[in-house]
């Protein structure tokens, strides 16, 4: 469709150019051909744009999973990957790194993935 418009529109802008070109005077309509003419290129520019943009776009990437584990005694916090089975409040085999307890999951969320750039 876009590409109809900017031939039609190439089209418009040379009869306009052609009949303002005439010996006599030029009439508004030439030079509203040549203006509609104008505004249909630029529309059917934007549009082929816009197409592109969105075929091109930025690769969606995984966000990481992480576990947050706290400690049960004395409540120091870290963040590891997350490991299939776990949920919140679960007892995990390992021991806080401070005091040397064992460590509860605290939560359990996705860090945003680092933002991709785009082409366009």
């Amino acid at each position: 469709m876009s590409l109809g418009l900017a031939a039609f529109s190439v089209i418009i802008i040379y009869f306009g150019v052609r009949s303002s070109s005439r010996p006599a005077a030029p009439t508004m309509d030439a030079w509203f051909q040549v203006l509609f003419g104008v505004t249909g290129l630029m529309l059917s520019l934007k549009m082929i744009y816009d197409v592109l943009r969105l075929k091109i776009g930025p690769e969606e990437v995984e966000p990481v999973i992480v576990s947050m584990l706290q400690c049960s005694s004395c409540a120091h916090k870290w963040e590891r990957e997350f490991k299939e089975g776990e949920y919140v409040g679960l007892r995990v085999d390992e021991n806080c790194p401070k005091c040397g307890e064992k460590v509860i999951v605290a939560a359990i969320y996705a860090k945003p993935p680092k933002k991709a750039k785009r082409r366009f």
